[in-house]
């Protein structure tokens, strides 16, 4: 005999654990799939007490009489068909009353069966889904401060947008998609990016616009550079701070900048920085598609400390150039007579301004023109205008065939600042004065190579002399 009870028990059970299983997968996270769900478990189980109540036994059709027919022998042609009373061999086919009253009892256990699983489904299976609603993964709350503002996503992304509209109007709030194939929105603000291109979200407080979000898919910036010599800068003085936005192919690479403190540095919108008080100061640089952001420290530096350096033939005070680079020119770091090799330059006291450049080598111009001196063994320091110390040194030898040229073909500005290194320029005599080896005259040297050995005690006085001015005097670059 088969039960009705069995099957709603059956099906009670499987659902309960192919739902256990779905939740354990992580299939489920969504709420109103977990509320429909629930509503399920409970629609079977008011079925399963109402077939409870009206038990429904399945009697096999050979089962259903009650009396059997059997051919009995006779004597006469005729055949005469007798009933046959139960007996306790055929008592199987018959429900006795006292069958009747065990199955009742068994199916009230059945019951209480069903009743105590589903209970442990109902705390046990259902708390999962309570835990797994609570620690599902939320989409990324992207804090906008404007009611008009940029945003970079990139395609898959889920971003929820929040700002200060939304959270003024809460109730009542919606946003809503201009172009839904590339970005699509809810009323609530989680964002989906679906392909590349661009899209308005804009923001709704019952029929008036209030808020709009200007939506770009693309390359988000993922990180902000900026080079230290950036990082410097002088009272009263102004500089441009140039930062490096990565990846180089991003989509929007415009940034804002803000001080967070006013009173030792200002800063316009463009990144250009003035310094107005010394000390040290933060300032704040995001990017305009509100994904990146970064706080550096600019120390403003006073108005005439690291002007004045100490040479081994003298102090000399050298000058500030477009706010970026410190200057120090016209250092004599030789003399020497004519065919004679260089020998030190004679000390002097007190400061000595290198403000000005140095006279050129004696040497004839394309036209013919006798220029320069023969007192022009000197030497230009460029370096960032910064606090950092033992950064590398590269030293330029000019060329023109050892007949022409000078220290001053070369504008040392950018190299200094881009490659945070300390820039040496330095004259060296050239032509005759420079190179003429006659026997005569060349009692001190017979090689008769002046201007090499001028190079050569120019890099021995940067040797001695640059570590201070901030460079590094074992790492030396010609």
């Amino acid at each position: 005999m088969i039960k009705g009870i069995d099957i709603i028990c059956f099906t009670t059970k499987f659902c309960s654990k192919v739902f256990e299983f779905r939740i354990y997968c992580g299939i489920i996270k969504n709420m109103k799939r977990v509320r429909i769900m629930k509503r399920i478990l409970a629609l079977i189980l008011v079925i399963t007490l109402l077939f409870s109540c009206f038990p429904v036994n399945i009697i096999n059709a050979e089962d259903t009489n009650t009396n059997t027919v059997v051919d009995t022998p006779s004597t006469s042609d005729s055949v005469e068909q007798t009933p046959v009373t139960p007996s306790e061999d055929n008592s199987d086919t018959v429900s006795k009353p006292q069958d009747l009253e065990k199955n009742d009892n068994n199916n009230d256990l059945i019951l209480s069966d069903i009743e105590e699983d589903y209970a442990d489904v109902d705390i046990d299976v259902l708390g999962e889904m309570d835990k797994i609603e609570q620690k599902s993964v939320k989409p990324k709350v992207i804090k906008l401060k404007k009611k008009t503002c940029s945003l970079t996503m990139e395609k898959g992304e889920v971003l929820n947008a929040d700002n200060i509209i939304r959270r003024k109007y809460n109730y009542g709030f919606r946003w809503k998609s201009t172009n839904k194939s590339v970005v699509s929105s809810t009323k609530a603000g989680t964002l989906k990016a679906k392909k590349k291109g661009k899209a308005v979200i804009k923001g709704y407080y019952g029929r008036k616009l209030v808020s709009k979000i200007n939506v770009v898919v693309g390359i988000k910036t993922k990180k902000i550079s900026v080079k230290s010599v950036d990082k410097y800068i002088r009272v009263g003085k102004g500089k441009k701070i140039e930062p490096t936005v990565y990846p180089k192919n991003a989509s929007n690479k415009k940034l804002k900048f803000v001080s967070l403190d006013k009173k030792k540095v200002r800063i316009s919108k463009n990144g250009y920085i003035r310094g107005k008080k010394a000390g040290v100061a933060k300032i704040k640089i995001t990017s305009k598609d509100s994904r990146y952001s970064k706080i550096i420290k600019v120390r403003v530096m006073g108005k005439k400390k690291g002007l004045v350096k100490k040479t081994s033939y003298g102090k000399v005070r050298g000058h500030n150039e477009n706010g970026k680079v410190l200057a120090w020119s016209g250092i004599k770091y030789a003399k020497a007579k004519r065919w004679q090799e260089p020998k030190p330059a004679d000390k002097w006291k007190g400061i000595k301004n290198a403000n000005t450049l140095g006279s050129k080598c004696l040497q004839f111009t394309k036209g013919d023109v006798l220029v320069g001196s023969e007192d022009c063994l000197n030497l230009d320091i460029t370096r960032p205008d910064t606090m950092s110390k033992d950064i590398p040194v590269i030293v330029y030898i000019h060329g023109g065939y050892n007949i022409r040229g000078d220290k001053d073909t070369f504008n040392p500005n950018r190299l200094s600042y881009n490659a945070n290194a300390l820039v040496v320029n330095i004259n060296y005599r050239i032509g005759a004065l420079g190179f003429m080896p006659l026997d005569c005259i060349n009692g001190h040297n017979p090689t008769g190579n002046y201007g090499l050995l001028d190079i050569l005690y120019a890099l021995k006085w940067v040797k001695k002399n640059v570590s201070a001015f901030g460079g590094n005097k074992d790492n030396i670059t010609i």
